[in-house]
C-alpha cells in the first residue's frame, strides 16, 4: 500500500492546522479502474474523504459546496477520484492562477517534506466562459535526469457536479510500486 502523510503541499503541515502532526493513511492497490470520469468501476474501493473542511476547519452546507475524492494506486500510477457538486462555479480567467477559484489542486512527492515534488492545479471547465478542462503543471523536481511530467486527467460534467479523474504516473518522481 502507499502511505499518504497528511494533507497539503508536501513541506506543509497536515491540513488545517500549524501544530497538526501529519497522518499517515494507508492507500489500497486497486485494479481495473478506468480513467474516464466515470467512478462506477472504483465500486467502494480507495481510500476516501468524504468531508473536506476549509483552512479554518469549517465546512459549507452540503448544498452550497459538496467536495469529496478517493485515493488508490496500480502499476501506472497513483489514481486520484475527485467528485464535487457546488450550487456556483466560478473559474479563473487567468491561466497562471487557476487555484484562485474553483479548482482542484494536487502535490505529488516521493514522501512528505521532500524537496522533488511536482503540483496540479486543475480548473474543471464547467462555467460557459471555460467549458473545457484546464490544467498547470508546477514542476518542482530536482533530481536528474528529468523525464517529463505526464498526467492522465479526465472531466465529466453533470448538473451543478463534476467528477475528476487521473493518474499521476510513477514515472514522474522516478518511483516503483511495490506493496508495503
Amino acid at each position: 500500500a502507499i502511505l499518504l502523510a497528511g494533507f497539503g503541499g508536501p513541506a506543509g503541515p497536515a491540513y488545517g492546522s500549524s501544530k497538526a502532526s501529519p497522518g499517515v493513511f494507508d492507500i489500497p492497490q486497486v485494479s481495473g479502474i478506468t480513467v474516464d470520469g466515470d467512478d462506477a468501476d472504483w465500486q467502494d474501493s480507495g481510500f476516501r474523504v468524504d468531508i473536506m473542511p476549509n483552512r479554518e476547519c469549517r465546512t459549507q452546507p452540503r448544498t452550497s459546496l459538496d467536495p469529496c475524492f478517493r485515493l488508490a494506486w496500480d502499476e501506472r500510477g497513483l489514481l486520484v477520484l475527485v467528485k464535487v457538486a457546488d450550487d456556483v462555479f466560478m473559474e479563473s480567467s487567468d491561466e497562471s492562477m487557476l487555484w484562485e477559484k474553483d479548482s482542484i489542486e494536487v502535490f505529488m512527492a516521493t514522501k512528505r517534506g521532500a524537496p522533488d515534488y511536482y503540483q496540479l492545479v486543475i480548473s474543471p471547465g464547467v462555467t460557459p466562459e471555460y467549458p473545457e478542462l484546464r490544467i498547470q503543471a508546477v514542476d518542482l523536481r530536482k533530481k536528474e535526469p528529468r523525464a517529463p511530467l505526464t498526467h492522465e486527467v479526465v472531466r465529466k460534467k453533470g448538473d451543478k457536479t463534476y467528477t475528476v479523474e487521473m493518474v499521476l504516473p510513477w514515472s514522474n518522481l522516478g518511483l516503483t510500486p511495490k506493496l508495503g
